[in-house]
């Protein structure tokens, strides 16, 4: 039996209700049908950077995570761009995708930092849901 391709997704954010929409969306049976080979996910999401940062740190969880979708304000103060910093410097590989709902911000971020820091960039709105899970599938469509 093939080994399944484990993908560990985090979702930090300060909105639950778009971490919910956005884990709604990853979880859809088709995601893991696009696959050449098995593939699992491990979907976690955290309303601030904080508690993301306690998961990451228990011992239990020292599995790397694959993707990370980040909400600019990471919640408590600290923003996207000084978490993406953290983030980098501990899992160099992880995909990161910042999302935004300023363009503007967007913007800054695009001119701060090359593609090896941040994957991509969505604009938060109604089809936030949508655009991460599309760039999940690129990647599940590449890598697997």
């Amino acid at each position: 039996m093939e080994k399944k391709q484990s993908i560990r997704i985090l979702v930090i954010g300060v909105e639950q209700q778009m971490n919910t929409k956005i884990v709604d969306a990853m979880n859809k049976k088709e995601l893991r049908l696009i696959a050449e080979r098995p593939v699992e996910f491990d979907i976690n999401a955290f309303n601030n950077y904080k508690d993301a940062s306690v998961y990451l740190a228990d011992v239990e969880n020292k599995t790397i995570p694959t993707f990370v979708f980040l909400d600019y304000f990471g919640g408590n103060g600290v923003s996207g761009p000084h978490i993406v910093e953290i983030l980098k410097k501990q899992y160099p590989q992880a995909e990161v995708i910042l999302i935004s709902n300023n363009e503007d911000e967007i913007g800054k971020v695009r001119e701060q930092y090359d593609n090896n820091k941040v994957f991509d960039y969505v604009i938060k709105d109604d089809y936030t849901p949508t655009l991460c899970r599309l760039l999940l599938e690129k990647y599940v469509e590449k890598y697997s």
